[in-house]
């Protein structure tokens, strides 16, 4: 790779060039000369070839490691940052519009906090989403006092604010709070819901997250797979099978898309439901089956003692070249010692001797 032609590149359109060479020579499938030549396009300070960089980062089809992430992230922080040079230096050529969109940069960026809050404080006349994105920098930074002042002294709210701290409140554990502003909401919305449901199933309260649910029901709120899949965790932790096959049935009904997490938290709930016999069938209906599917499975086998079914499945899965995580390790650790007939399990185990010191490394911590 001729990396002193990157170096010798003065403008734009010497890059494009060279970006054609590598192209021809096959070399922008190799990930350092990718990477360089992205590096080279990003480092230009101009909209035209951070477009353009996008562009190659978005098509590679390689994997992107964590130096390409890192220079398209880099590069779009100071490009923002040149943005925002103008604004202050000529603050009356922009509107309330471009201050809002300056403000969702930084937080899309993970720049919140104070910097969000001197942003805002350059904006004549802010209007709701500019609250809102004030707010919102707050939570992210973890400052929900200081986000909960703001939402107190905001001049008008909407939804959004309201869901906002809410799922501020929620994701911190702090559910006494969420309830209650969810409770004072005048307008509920299916971010709304979930976030709090979220929230009582992280604490494990899924009575109550059933409760919502109902609730939920009454309201005529149109559920996604998202709030599917999370009820259907707070079903299998107590086994309420009825309210998981309504589920079901809602997901066929509405036809949501069933993917593998999906899938996974319908396996789950059938198994620990005790009904193992429609856990298979979902299982054997799904299309994507990633290792989370496997190991799902394997461990409601395993919960119900077929230990031999279990590992013909680990079996299986490792030879659809599968990896198999630390969970499907426990998993298929306790279908043998769970099993009536652990010991031949084991036996049958041993002769795959690299799975054992893995099941062994897996669960040494516990």
């Amino acid at each position: 790779m001729p990396f002193f032609l990157l170096q010798n590149c003065k403008t734009s359109k010497e890059l494009i060039q060279l970006h054609t060479l590598l192209i021809k020579t096959s070399l922008i499938k190799e990930k350092h000369a990718f990477g360089r030549l992205l590096l080279s396009f990003a480092s230009f300070d101009n909209l035209g070839t951070l477009d353009y960089a996008q562009k190659l980062f978005d098509t590679v089809d390689i994997p992107r490691n964590s130096f390409m992430y890192t220079t398209m992230i880099k590069a779009h922080v100071n490009c923002g940052k040149q943005a925002h040079a103008q604004m202050i230096k000529f603050p009356f050529e922009f509107g309330v519009h471009s201050w809002n969109s300056l403000l969702d940069f930084y937080g899309k960026v993970g720049e919140v906090g104070i910097v969000v809050r001197r942003v805002f404080d350059r904006i004549e006349g802010p209007d709701v989403v500019s609250w809102n994105c004030l707010i919102n920098g707050y939570v992210k930074s973890g400052e929900l006092d200081e986000a909960r002042r703001v939402f107190d002294e905001m001049p008008e709210r909407d939804v959004v604010s309201w869901t906002i701290m809410l799922v501020g409140y929620a994701d911190a554990g702090f559910l006494s709070e969420a309830s209650c502003l969810f409770d004072e909401m005048p307008k509920r919305n299916l971010v709304s819901w979930s976030a709090l449901i979220k929230g009582y199933i992280q604490i494990g309260f899924y009575s109550k997250a059933l409760e919502l649910f109902k609730e939920m029901q009454v309201a005529k709120v149109k559920m996604d797979e998202v709030i599917v899949t999370t009820l259907l965790t707070a079903c299998a932790r107590l086994g309420a099978l009825d309210q998981g096959r309504w589920l079901h049935m809602y997901i066929d009904k509405h036809g949501i898309k069933v993917d593998a997490h999906l899938s996974t938290g319908l396996i789950d709930m059938y198994s620990k439901c005790g009904r193992i016999d429609m856990a298979w069938k979902i299982f054997q209906e799904t299309e994507d089956k990633k290792v989370f599917v496997w190991s799902s499975m394997i461990g409601g086998l395993a919960m119900h003692s077929f230990g031999e079914k279990a590992i013909e499945l680990f079996t299986k899965m490792i030879e659809c070249g599968i990896e198999p995580s630390e969970i499907t390790y426990i998993n298929i650790l306790a279908a043998c010692t769970h099993s009536d007939d652990h010991e031949p399990m084991m036996t049958t185990m041993a002769e795959k001797p690299g799975h054992l010191v893995k099941i062994w490394k897996s669960t040494a911590h516990c």
